[in-house]
């Protein structure tokens, strides 16, 4: 299939096609797939400007304006356009009308109503043509007598971005700028185009492929890429409003290529879409980019490719409980570039935005700056790709690293509810980070579970607009729970638990009234059980809660509300829910008080291991690196003292790679308490039930100070 082009902007052919909507031809003759084949029968007029503006100019590039002999043009039809192949249809004078339309100062639109019901636009804005369109301005109207662009009564003293109203009225209008996005009818050139073989492959070949692009605003494709052109093609387009609803999930991936990258929507398995990725396994395609913030599990999303071997390689944040895709990364079958996950979202909502790069202190000092990361392995053993370093800037005396932006060829986007024109509702913390990759995505296709028509959506509750979104398809795929955690009034506590409950107890004691405290995975999520009523303390959860409660009870569950450990919870009178991006902005803006976190080593000067070690399965830093960035936020790490195989947690210098440098302010384990000062080092504060001095010191790996007077460890029981 081709995107065959309006190779000229002028008016009667505007004309044509509106004639063809109003009266030439029924609204069926143009419903993609339609068999009728109606006869176009081209007025005198419309002919001579055809054949005007298409004429062999081989000295165009000149002043001087010579009339030339062209060829008849045939009669016309929606199906034999693309097969107008004579010497007069060459791609000669089109490029050169190109290049004289690259030229043009700035972009004209003409505007024509045709009926009450429906006015068309040609447009030439450079950011919302097909690439090679010619811009209709001066330097072209000085060089192509047609008689649209002479009645455009174009002033030679306009500026750029000017908006003028003509003295026709309303029906005639001049614009800047586009304002709504266009859909192109794509007429069908089976002859003409072979989308796989290259020009050496094909027997004839006549010309060399030409990539064509359609280009939305601000840049955006909204439409097929890479179509390779056969035979010269030619045609008039028509502009109708595309249906974005497909009939099922296969429809809507199925022309997703192999080797594409894509945006995929969820935090774990919460806000996936999983009907589009089942989908994705139909089809078949392979080495699949996809950038998410998790991989799914086995059986799940992002797993069900994983095990179908279609994936090349994941930009994730955090690799979650997938062994599946540790063994396949491992064995050297699978990239990984791992992200920071607020950068991820940044990253993500950058590109969206049309902001090429920025700045951001998560990650210095540790391999996201450094470089060093192990993208991929070799089969046979060792390193075959590693990531590079980042550049690093200061800014009022701190430094920052450099991010580049993510954009995507498609994006898969969950949401709750739909209308008909892609306006988008999202539920709970099943948004995370559907809303930023649905900007991000140059196709964006969402999967929602109800659908409803235009105009029943009231406007205030629409979480993203309809202008990002290209394609929609319903269906109510099954949503499990990642981690069904009921709450501890209804839950059996084991010694090992029981331990962690002292640890985030005691981490409790450390909240003050009215404070902001994000939890982190492990022992600082189970800090939510134990607040009180009177304590007024909101917890914010990366993945999008602000007001996060304890765990839910029996039958209760809900799994469209999780927390950042994927774990069931509920919500406290107030609470909010935001997508991703926001949710980092909360964080890297310096807006909490508090930061809780695990921990795998904490040394003596409070650097901060917690998301890599490589005898053990991989799982991500996740948010850790944002949450140790921010700025004026308190970091207390909760962990067990020792590791499995009694080794200390608290060292001397970390040897595991570093989630932040000097950050950490408190530690709490199950025997003590530690205060951390970034030049003076640790002080033992308080002792937990039945431990003394002699053995802290000697479970733990470094010096430390002793407070003058050492206290019980607290307890909000």
């Amino acid at each position: 299939m081709v995107l065959c082009i309006t190779v000229f902007a002028v008016k009667p052919l505007l004309m044509l096609t509106q004639k063809v909507t109003r009266g030439w031809a029924s609204d069926s003759d143009y419903v993609e797939g339609s068999k009728h084949d109606v006869q176009l029968p081209l007025k005198p007029s419309v002919s001579k400007l055809i054949q005007s503006s298409i004429r062999q100019m081989p000295n165009y590039d000149n002043d001087d304006d010579r009339e030339q002999e062209v060829l008849p043009i045939p009669t016309l039809t929606p199906r034999t356009l693309c097969d107008v192949t004579s010497a007069a249809l060459t791609m000669v004078p089109l490029r050169q009308m190109r290049n004289r339309g690259k030229k043009a100062s700035h972009p004209v639109q003409f505007k024509d109503a045709a009926g009450e019901d429906r006015g068309w636009l040609l447009a030439t804005d450079p950011h919302d043509r097909i690439q090679g369109t010619p811009v209709a301005d001066d330097p072209l109207e000085q060089q192509i007598k047609a008689p649209a662009l002479q009645a455009a009564d174009l002033k030679k003293d306009r500026k750029p971005g000017d908006c003028q109203q003509d003295n026709r009225g309303s029906n005639f209008k001049r614009e800047c700028s586009l304002t709504w996005r266009r859909v192109v009818r794509v007429e069908v050139c089976s002859e003409n185009v072979d989308e796989k073989t290259r020009p050496s492959e094909r027997e004839g070949a006549s010309t060399v492929p030409r990539r064509t692009n359609w280009r939305g605003p601000g840049g955006r494709s909204a439409g097929p890429t890479r179509q390779r052109v056969r035979k010269n093609c030619f045609s008039c387009t028509t502009f109708l409003k595309k249906d974005k609803v497909y009939p099922n999930p296969l429809e809507a991936v199925k022309d997703v290529p192999s080797g594409a990258t894509l945006l995929v929507g969820g935090f774990g398995i919460c806000g996936t879409p999983a009907g589009l990725l089942k989908a994705l396994v139909q089809t078949k395609i392979k080495d699949l980019t996809i950038i998410s913030n998790n991989c799914g599990l086995e059986n799940f999303g992002i797993g069900w490719l994983l095990t179908n071997r279609q994936i090349k390689r994941m930009v994730s944040s955090y690799v979650g409980e997938n062994e599946e895709f540790m063994r396949q990364y491992k064995d050297g079958e699978l990239e990984l570039e791992i992200i920071p996950q607020g950068t991820l979202a940044e990253r993500i909502r950058a590109g969206g935005a049309g902001i090429p790069a920025f700045y951001t202190p998560t990650g210095r000092s540790t391999l996201i700056e450094e470089g060093g990361w192990p993208i991929k392995f070799k089969k046979e053993g060792g390193v075959m790709m590693i990531s590079e370093g980042k550049e690093r800037r200061s800014f009022n005396g701190m430094p920052y690293i450099m991010e580049t932006a993510i954009k995507s060829d498609f994006a898969l986007i969950k949401a709750f509810k739909a209308d008909r024109s892609g306006n988008l509702i999202f539920r709970k913390s099943a948004r995370n980070f559907n809303p930023p990759m649905c900007k991000a995505g140059t196709i964006s296709i969402v999967e929602v579970e109800e659908l409803v028509e235009v105009g029943e959506l009231d406007p205030e509750d629409i979480d993203v607009s309809g202008i990002y979104v290209d394609r929609i398809v319903k269906s109510n795929y099954e949503k499990p729970i990642e981690n069904l955690i009921l709450s501890a009034k209804n839950l059996e506590i084991n010694a090992t638990s029981e331990i962690h409950h002292r640890i985030a107890r005691r981490a409790v004691a450390e909240f003050k009234k009215g404070m902001y405290v994000n939890l982190g995975i492990g022992i600082p999520s189970i800090c939510a059980s134990y607040i009180s009523k009177n304590m007024d303390i909101t917890f914010q959860c990366e993945n999008g809660v602000l007001g996060m409660g304890p765990y839910t009870k029996k039958d209760e569950e809900d799994a469209d509300l999780i927390n950042a450990a994927q774990e069931s919870i509920t919500v406290l009178k107030g609470a909010s829910y935001f997508s991703s991006d926001e949710s980092f902005a909360m964080i890297r803006g310096g807006h909490l008080d508090v930061a809780v976190l695990d921990g795998m080593q904490v040394s003596q000067y409070g650097d901060l291991a917690n998301w890599f070690n490589p005898k053990k399965m991989n799982k991500g830093m996740g948010s850790a690196m944002d949450l140790v960035s921010s700025p004026n936020s308190r970091i207390i790490v909760c962990m067990e003292h020792l590791t499995p195989d009694g080794e200390p947690k608290i060292v001397q210098s970390c040897e595991l790679p570093l989630t932040g440098e000097k950050c950490v302010d408190m530690i709490i384990t199950e025997r003590c308490v530690f205060t951390v000062d970034k030049l003076n080092g640790l002080t033992l504060v308080e002792l937990g039930d039945n431990v003394s001095i002699e053995n802290v010191i000697e479970s733990t790996g470094c010096e430390f100070q002793v407070a003058d007077v050492v206290m019980p460890m607290k307890d909000i029981n």
